[in-house]
């Protein structure tokens, strides 16, 4: 979306520069002071993983980068992140990994994410591993922030229609699209997979909290998207 068309939904939704602001802001991480406590070593390892803008990623300089955009698979979650696809993919190729992947976060939140850092960025290479499906991204504070999330949906939610395959279709694929669109204005080759279809590759092992597959996982999926790299440059 360049700035005409960002100026023309603006002012067809009446949403000031301050708020467009804040949706940039919710599609990354919590930032270090308010993410750190209790919950970040059990999950990465080391403080330092996280970048100054609050990614688990290599800092936003310059130099040769791939722009990777997903969820836990592919920000590593109970994984050190040379265990985790981005990082072996970027050390096969000798360059950056710009991983824009936030854990439990979906589509929406990867579009915000590759709309506001791939042309900043200029990446060589855009690779995502598409999210599991009803992740949607809501910005007010709610009691009932489960209904928005497909695994932490109640038996009778109150918006069964979020949860239809076809809204859910249409949902994903505007993002992806939405994304490729980026991509091909900035003339960066773009990649994408299922995760659902990744998923059913065998893990032999799991990550530390027993939920996530493992390195041997990552290092097969790291493989896939070599391949598909290595075609396209």
């Amino acid at each position: 979306m360049n700035n005409k068309e960002l100026e023309v939904v603006s002012k067809n939704i009446k949403i000031d520069t301050e708020a467009i602001d804040s949706i940039y802001e919710a599609g990354k991480l919590t930032l270090l002071e308010d993410f750190i406590p209790d919950y970040y070593p059990t999950w990465f390892g080391r403080e330092d993983e996280l970048n100054s803008y609050g990614y688990r990623s290599d800092n936003f300089t310059g130099g040769s980068g791939f722009v990777f955009l997903g969820c836990s698979l592919t920000m590593g979650a109970y994984l050190e992140k040379e265990e985790v696809w981005p990082w072996i993919v970027g050390k096969h190729f000798g360059v950056k990994v710009w991983n824009l992947a936030q854990s439990g976060r979906g589509d929406d939140d990867n579009f915000i994410n590759a709309h506001n850092w791939i042309p900043k960025l200029k990446p060589t290479v855009v690779c995502m591993l598409l999210p599991p499906p009803g992740r949607h991204l809501v910005f007010s504070e709610i009691e009932d922030i489960e209904e928005f999330h497909l695994y932490r949906l109640p038996k009778k939610p109150k918006f069964p229609w979020l949860y239809d395959e076809k809204y859910l279709f249409v949902s994903q694929l505007r993002n992806v699209l939405a994304i490729k669109s980026i991509c091909t204005e900035n003339n960066i080759p773009f990649i994408v997979e299922s995760s659902s279809d990744l998923l059913s590759i065998e893990w032999e092992g799991l990550a530390k909290d027993k939920k996530h597959p493992g390195r041997k996982w990552h290092e097969k999926i790291s493989r896939i998207y070599t391949k598909q790299i290595e075609e396209c440059l």
